[in-house]
């Protein structure tokens, strides 16, 4: 280990490792699964979205039977669905904001798997903070379980959470385009406090009103992501009416999540599972 300490030490550093990769890899899991969750359900909502959306727009040139007659049945109407499309925008962004949560979470979880030798003490103790001068965390590149060192854990990890974090900002183009359905004056460029911290994400403040949309605020930069230009896409969208096929693609795009290899992500498991349980690990890619 490249840390100034005992034979003791380095002997401890191995299994103190070993418990805190088990735990980060376990907390990627869960909140890969809430990720997968709340995109389930962003999809559900967004297709309600349109769908009424598109009801909302054709209203007044549908052959309404008998029913058109009766007087404003149809402004009526268009003021219910637009008070439910309120609703649902409120629901797509909660939803956004429950990935935001799950991605920061999993950026985290891939930063502590190192074992930090604590300061002196009658114990030897190991923790996810460097609190010993010149203590790497890594025992000087050791195994932790089979052959895999903590960089190669650390190197997979960060491959997944960056298909995620790509992700999460066609979502939020894509949740933007769903936004004005409702909203269609709402400015939609994101700003940005950039804090000084650990935490690399914080999830968002601001709610759909019934007087408007609110920005969006995040309480620290997002890594990897040029959210610059994000806005700058958003400030040259068309301001022409978006066609029924385009929504379409729009709500194809958030169902496959392109940017999220499933098959390379189900490979980097797989060869973590077998490194921790003893089995012969391919080497990763």
């Amino acid at each position: 280990m490249q840390s100034p300490g005992s034979a003791g030490a380095a002997r401890l550093w191995r299994p103190a490792a070993q418990r805190h990769v088990r735990n980060a890899w376990a907390a990627m899991h869960a909140e890969r699964a809430a990720w997968a969750s709340a995109s389930a359900a962003s999809f559900q909502t967004a297709s309600a979205l349109v769908n009424l959306a598109l009801s909302r727009r054709f209203i007044a040139t549908m052959d309404l039977g008998v029913l058109q007659d009766m007087d404003t049945i149809c402004q009526k109407a268009r003021a219910k669905m637009g008070r439910q499309q309120e609703g649902q925008v409120a629901q797509l962004l909660t939803k956004f904001d429950d990935q935001v949560k799950a991605l920061s979470n999993m950026l985290q979880a891939s930063k502590e798997m190192r074992a930090y030798r604590s300061e002196d003490g009658p114990l030897i103790m190991f923790s996810n903070e460097p609190s010993v001068e010149g203590d790497t965390g890594d025992g000087a590149g050791a195994p932790v379980f089979a052959t895999l060192p903590i960089s190669i854990f650390e190197k997979l990890a960060e491959e997944i959470v960056a298909m995620f974090e790509t992700e999460l900002k066609l979502k939020w183009l894509l949740t933007s385009e769903f936004r004005a359905l409702v909203y269609p004056k709402a400015q939609p460029v994101i700003k940005f406090e950039n804090i000084e911290g650990c935490d690399q994400f914080k999830s968002f403040s601001g709610t759909a009103s019934r007087s408007g949309l609110p920005d969006l605020l995040a309480k620290s930069e997002f890594i990897n992501l040029d959210w610059n230009q994000v806005g700058d896409i958003l400030k040259v969208r068309s301001k022409e009416e978006v066609q029924r096929e385009t929504y379409q693609v729009y709500l194809t795009a958030l169902l496959i999540e392109v940017n999220i290899d499933k098959q390379r992500i189900e490979e980097i498991v797989a060869m973590i599972n077998d490194e921790m349980t003893g089995r012969p690990a391919v080497s990763p890619a």
